[in-house]
């Protein structure tokens, strides 16, 4: 029996056909390969935008921790207007309240000479109606500067993160790009072999109907033949609808213009599968490579200095402070120039601090579990994507063969009825077996190389 390699450039001749069955007006020469999809993606994407507004954002945290290390300079400014000025002197004393102070000092001498001495000074430290009182401070910490300097370290992680956050999103985005793609292609491809399909089938239908015109053949069997034709004919809408939709999410994923049609995809070579590299291999491959290790190795950093910045909590709070005061209305302006040191170290706070450690030595604990877990869900990934694409290796091959005998079974079958040794339904069984095997060979062409994607995005491997 001779076998019959399939041939994917006929399929170049449908891409037309294609754009009209979907509905879907391109300029004529205009594709988009799939690089210049994934590039179309990773320069337009909101979600890579945002995560370089998240960059952003840490390197701004960054920088104001940076700046907790200084000294901070304050201003106060403070003014107050009273209804009438104070004074130390008694001349400014009415008659009642002599007299309440002549009554309070009793019979006592020494209360009444005191009385009258206050009596006789006059108000040479009388002040203003007024306070206005401005103070410069700068405050440097010292013992505080442990603490600060943790947060300071942990911005810098936060800054790597988010670096690390976007390089695992573009990985993401690359291979939902990848996957959306050829699913486009997968569901086009199928769209052209059921068209064909309803062409052999219409043939068919019209040879039948010659046939019962020469009383050759019943009607029924051209009845079957008008059935089955509708059948596809329902078929190829409900595919069509599938194929459209696809590529919708294609256009969505790259954000592709809403007001500008998505072009033709480029139909890529059949691939040829060969040799894949052992397990081993590919698993050690993805813990080099995979930016979840990278993350999570960020993460545990962050843990540790976590641990670190709780201890300052046993530690005393020593910070100098030196301002200069400027006050005018006051009747006892205080010193210009202030110097001090102070501190303050909470000796007793029912373990306060101590349970703050053992919260941060905990989940320093849990990234660390966290680590174990992503190793070996990891490995489980990389052996499904590897095992997937040894799978699909081998259904091209088996799609190869069953493709051949199912175009030389149709051919036998279409000379048999011509010859009227076999009845219409055995030239549709037929032909729908060859449809069947040519849906079946494009599924195994594109499952294998979204196999190959999803192994490149399990090990961690870059375009």
């Amino acid at each position: 029996m001779k076998k019959h390699k399939h041939d994917s450039r006929p399929l170049l001749l449908w891409a037309s056909l294609l754009s009209l069955l979907l509905g879907l007006p391109a300029q004529a020469g205009e594709t988009l390969s799939i690089e210049q999809a994934l590039e179309h993606a990773l320069k337009h994407s909101p979600r890579l935008e945002s995560a370089d507004l998240e960059i952003q954002a840490a390197e701004a945290r960054r920088k104001q921790a940076r700046g907790q290390f200084g000294p901070k300079l304050q201003f106060e400014l403070s003014a107050a207007k009273f209804d009438a000025a104070p004074g130390m002197g008694g001349s400014g004393m009415s008659e009642e309240e002599l007299a309440g102070l002549r009554m309070l000092a009793g019979a006592d001498p020494f209360n009444n000479v005191m009385v009258d001495v206050f009596q006789s000074l006059p108000d040479m430290f009388a002040g203003e109606a007024y306070n206005v009182d401005i103070t410069a401070r700068v405050v440097q910490p010292l013992t505080p500067l442990w603490a600060i300097y943790q947060g300071y370290k942990l911005s810098e992680l936060g800054v790597a993160l988010a670096r690390v956050v976007k390089i695992r999103q573009a990985d993401e985005l690359r291979y939902q790009v990848q996957q959306s793609y050829l699913q486009a292609l997968q569901a086009d491809a199928g769209l052209l072999a059921l068209s064909k399909a309803i062409e052999t089938v219409q043939a068919h239908v019209d040879q039948a109907r010659h046939f019962v015109e020469a009383e050759l053949i019943s009607k029924v069997e051209l009845l079957q033949a008008q059935v089955r034709l509708f059948e596809l004919k329902g078929q190829l809408a409900t595919i069509k609808n599938a194929a459209s939709l696809a590529r919708a999410q294609l256009s969505m994923l790259i954000d592709w213009p809403t007001d500008k049609p998505l072009p033709d995809l480029e139909i890529p070579t059949a691939p040829q599968p060969a040799g894949q590299p052992a397990l081993e291999q590919v698993q050690k491959q993805a813990q080099d490579q995979r930016p979840e290790f990278a993350e999570l190795g960020i993460r545990s950093q962050q843990a540790e200095r976590g641990v670190k910045a709780r201890w300052q909590g046993y530690l005393p709070q020593l910070v100098l402070v030196g301002s200069f005061q400027h006050n005018e209305g006051s009747i006892m302006a205080p010193p210009s120039w202030i110097g001090a040191a102070v501190l303050n170290w909470d000796v007793w706070e029912w373990g306060v601090s101590h349970y703050k450690v053992e919260e941060a030595e905990v989940m320093l604990s849990m990234v660390q579990k966290a680590k174990e877990e992503l190793r070996r869900g990891i490995a489980l990934q990389v052996q499904a994507a590897w095992l997937k694409l040894a799978e699909a290796a081998e259904r091209i091959d088996i799609a190869k063969n069953g493709m051949g005998h199912a175009e030389e079974h149709l051919r036998m079958e279409q000379e048999r009825f011509a010859a009227q040794q076999s009845t219409s339904t055995e030239v549709l069984d037929a032909q729908m077996r060859l449809t069947q095997a040519q849906v079946e060979q494009e599924d195994a062409n594109y499952e294998y190389l979204m196999a190959e994607a999803a192994l490149r995005k399990a090990t961690g491997e870059k375009r």
